[in-house]
Parts: C-alpha cells; sequence; structure tokens
C-alpha cells in the first residue's frame, strides 16, 4: 500500500519534531506522480532547507542548500511510475551531500550548513500554498550514510530488505486498505514506535507496489 496525496484538497502528513538523524544520516522512500503539476509541489519539506520537491516534469532535490544550490535538478518523471529516492548527508570538512534516483548516483555536492537535526517537517506539503499529487512508499531514516550495495539492496527488493542496521525510523504507510482515508492523530506508524505522524485533510491509501503486506496492527 501507499498514501495518495491530491493538491486540490490540501492533503499532507505532519511529522514529528526530532525526526531526522543528526551526522551522519540517510533518508529514502518510493514516489509515484499522478499528476506532473505546471508549478512546484514539494515532496517533503523541512525548516533548514532539508527540501525535496518537483518542478513539472522533473525532480529537484536540495540538501542544505547555501546560495539557492540544488543538489540535484533535471532528473525526468513519469506519471505512474515510481522512483526511489535517497539522500545521504555527512560532515566532513564540509557537509557532503547524495542523491541517488534508483539506485543510481545522481549529484554529490558540498555545503557549509550543519544538519538541521530537530524540527517540523510536512510530507506533502511547502507550508505555504503547493501541495503534492502523487503516492509515497516505505520512508526511512538511517543514522548513517548507506553503502552503495545497501541503496541498490533497498531498490531491488523493494519493501523486504532487512536492512535495520542504523534504522532509526520507518514508515510503510500501509494502515488501511485502497481507498480509506487516513486521518488520526499519530496514524501513520513509524515501525520504531516513537514518532507516528499525522495526517491532514484526509489523503487516502492507494494500490502499492512493493513487496510487503498491508499492516493489520
Amino acid at each position: 500500500m501507499a498514501i495518495e496525496f491530491v493538491h486540490a484538497n490540501s492533503e499532507y502528513i505532519q511529522a514529528v519534531s526530532s525526526w531526522v538523524p543528526a551526522e551522519p544520516g540517510t533518508l529514502c522512500f518510493w514516489y509515484t506522480p499522478t499528476i506532473l503539476p505546471a508549478a512546484l509541489r514539494f515532496i517533503l519539506a523541512h525548516t533548514g532547507n532539508f527540501n525535496i520537491r518537483t518542478d513539472g516534469s522533473t525532480l529537484e532535490t536540495v540538501l542544505y542548500r547555501q546560495s539557492n544550490k540544488p543538489t540535484s535538478v533535471g532528473t525526468s518523471l513519469t506519471v505512474g511510475v515510481k522512483t526511489h529516492i535517497t539522500c545521504a548527508w555527512q560532515q566532513g570538512t564540509k557537509e557532503i551531500n547524495t542523491v541517488w534516483y534508483d539506485a543510481v548516483q545522481v549529484a554529490s555536492t558540498d555545503d557549509n550548513r550543519a544538519v538541521p537535526a530537530s524540527d517540523q517537517s510536512t510530507i506533502g506539503w511547502d507550508k505555504v500554498t503547493q501541495y503534492l499529487d502523487a503516492t509515497l512508499e516505505d520512508f526511512r531514516f538511517y543514522d548513517r550514510v548507506l553503502s552503495l550495495e545497501e541503496i541498490q539492496t533497498i531498490h531491488a527488493c523493494q519493501g523486504v530488505d532487512g536492512i535495520v542496521d542504523g534504522l532509526v525510523s520507518r514508515w510503510l504507510m500501509n494502515e488501511g486498505a485502497e481507498g480509506v482515508a487516513a486521518s488520526g492523530v499519530g496514524s501513520v506508524k513509524d515501525l520504531a514506535v516513537v514518532r507516528n505522524m499525522t495526517p491532514n485533510n484526509s489523503p487516502t491509501y492507494a494500490a502499492g507496489e512493493l513487496r510487503f503486506r498491508r499492516r493489520t496492527a
């Protein structure tokens, strides 16, 4: 299963604070657009310029940007075709940010900004006026940078990889049956049961393509 967001209905998920691990860390998830909008749409908005967004038919990732410099821009999107997005960060002499789409590295940049480890974030909304038209599945945060082999394994196994070393939080987004509204405080469950998230304006559960089953408890 997945959760589908509709821009016209202002649907999004409010994440909890302290959900982004500090140095180092990795975020990964599956994204499938249902519409290719003419305007900017945010998949993830995190105060501190940790943003993942789409602009028409392209995907852009901005990690701790400096002088509005994107980490990656220009990767093509297709309606109904899912993409596995992985972002990693680690502190060296500068902040090193790397992005993979479908287990292929597409960008790596550095930035002097530190990682904002504790803040309110939203999934599917830019915190202003733009909402998402897409489905999302299997959000994960790790407190380390995953190896290329691990990223490739997560992409290939589609949800049943068993890579848990350093896993801080994981939201499968499969609590409800297809067509059922996601609603209620903390109803989007973290498998670690410490960072449950709250859907707003009733995004609905949709058919997903990953191999794990719908959560029933």
